[in-house]
């Protein structure tokens, strides 16, 4: 059973992630792509050829939905997105504390401000 099946809530964005402007989904698309390219991690975004070099390897099947909910919504947009199917990976774990474990420095001190407003 696809995970969608089992929470249907999350196939539906949440209405912030729905309002969310063009410009945050783009701001956040530089911000998520800057911070993964620095983790170990192995990030492949929808059609595109696969970047980084080592780790576990996070396959993105719907970016902009994917940049859309992480914009309107950080990490709560993340786990629904996963919930969702717009991204997988066959080593949750491993992706999971390779994030956790680089989770201060994915969003530069001064941006972080800027996340509550």
């Amino acid at each position: 059973m696809h995970r969608s099946a089992s929470w249907p809530r999350c196939t539906t964005p949440t209405a912030s992630a729905t309002r969310g402007s063009a410009a945050r989904t783009a701001a956040t698309r530089l911000l998520v792509q800057r911070a993964l390219a620095a983790l170990p991690l192995r990030v492949a975004l929808g059609g595109a050829p696969i970047t980084g070099a080592e780790g576990p390897l996070l396959r993105v099947h719907d970016p902009d939905a994917f940049f859309r909910r992480i914009g309107a919504d950080g990490l709560i947009g993340f786990g629904e997105s996963y919930m969702a199917g717009e991204w997988d990976t066959d080593e949750l774990v491993g992706v999971l504390t390779v994030l956790a474990s680089h989770l201060t420095s994915l969003v530069p001190r001064p941006l972080q401000r800027l996340r509550g407003a």
